[in-house]
């Protein structure tokens, strides 16, 4: 951990962003309808790390001394990251979303065979892949990326709808693939 970070309750304005993420995907249920409870990692650069974890977990932590909780490296799973006030989702919700079988029924992109591979390779998804398009409902969810999915609706990753020439592209932000390329 670096200094000037800490773990702590998250922020009423990254659980609203996160919760407002899932709501405009069409997902039924919350992280906490899970079971899951919510842990932050703020940084001095205002850019705060959101991780799921089951719930008694994250009360046992939340009740430690700050510097026990400030010796731990990583807890549960990187769901999302806000920074600039921008909530920018993570890998680590696409596996929540596929564990807890929940499927968006916006803000949705589903890709072909050929999609899924180029996708998988940190490649934009161009229209000829894209099998099945739901945008993210109004103006108010169209800031955040849409879930890229494969035709058995595993999860990709997250991307950016964008239009060229009248056609639908996504624009790849985060893949599956990323942990092969990083070499982590």
């Amino acid at each position: 951990m670096q200094a000037g970070e800490d773990w702590v309750a998250c922020s009423p304005r990254a659980r609203g962003e996160l919760e407002k993420l899932l709501s405009c995907l069409g997902v039924p249920r919350s992280l906490e309808d899970l079971g899951l409870g919510l842990l932050c990692r703020r940084r001095d650069n205002g850019v705060e790390d959101i991780y799921a974890l089951s719930r008694p977990l994250a009360a046992a932590l939340a009740g430690l001394p700050d510097a026990a909780r400030g010796a731990l490296a990583s807890v549960g799973v990187h769901v999302a990251r806000l920074r600039q006030g921008r909530l920018i989702p993570l890998l680590g919700l696409c596996s929540l979303l596929a564990r807890h079988r929940l499927r968006p029924s916006r803000g949705l992109a589903v890709v072909g065979e050929k999609g899924e591979k180029l996708f998988l390779y940190g490649r934009d998804v161009l229209p000829e892949s894209i099998l099945r398009y739901t945008p993210m409902p109004g103006v108010e969810c169209s800031r955040y990326p849409v879930l890229v999915a494969n035709a058995r609706m595993e999860p990709l990753g997250w991307g950016r709808s964008r239009r060229r020439r009248d056609r639908i592209y996504i624009e790849n932000i985060v893949d599956a693939g990323w942990y092969l390329r990083s070499g982590v």
